[in-house]
């Protein structure tokens, strides 16, 4: 069984390069983000929905979409995107994304995120592919090192295709 508290096995991770999809949605639309594997609402803050890689979505605030994703939201676009306009965009490739354990396929494993929310990874749902195995994700934290306070779950083949 791997041992998602030792620090020393997580390693850094940065964007890859892939094309995306992102439009707006209403506030309080529900979306099953399939990186984390759960369930989100948007919000007023948080209403882009990014289609990525292999078809998942993944709900982002403004500043998060600008941070990860190279695209200019003019008065013009952000007027196309609220009436449901979906565009193109590509992400920022080697935007640092913090550090991250891969978990081996077959090991499934209870994960809590930073809510305290129970999330397991490598379940045996079939309508999931999880590549090599299911990651867990973290910022970096002040000393540097992965901040085991704030984990969240990314499904192993939407991580294959959009880390490095």
């Amino acid at each position: 069984m791997t041992d998602i508290t030792n620090v020393r096995l997580y390693k850094r991770c940065t964007i890859k390069k892939h094309d995306a999809k992102v439009r707006m949605v209403r506030v309080g639309a529900r979306v099953y983000d399939r990186p984390k594997q759960r369930i989100c609402v948007t919000t007023e803050d948080r209403r882009y929905v990014v289609i990525g890689p292999v078809g998942e979505r993944v709900v982002y605030s403004e500043q998060e979409l600008l941070e990860n994703y190279s695209i200019e939201l003019t008065d013009k676009i952000r007027k196309k995107l609220a009436h449901g306009k979906m565009l193109k965009i590509t992400a920022n490739e080697g935007t640092d994304a913090g550090y991250f354990l891969r978990i081996p396929a077959e090991e499934t494993f209870l994960l809590y995120d930073e809510i305290g929310a129970p999330v397991e990874g490598n379940t045996s749902n079939f309508a999931l592919n999880h590549a090599e195995g299911d990651c867990i994700m973290c910022p970096v934290g002040p000393d540097g090192g992965p901040d085991l306070s704030k984990p969240r779950l990314m499904n192993g083949e939407v991580f294959s295709a959009r880390y490095q």
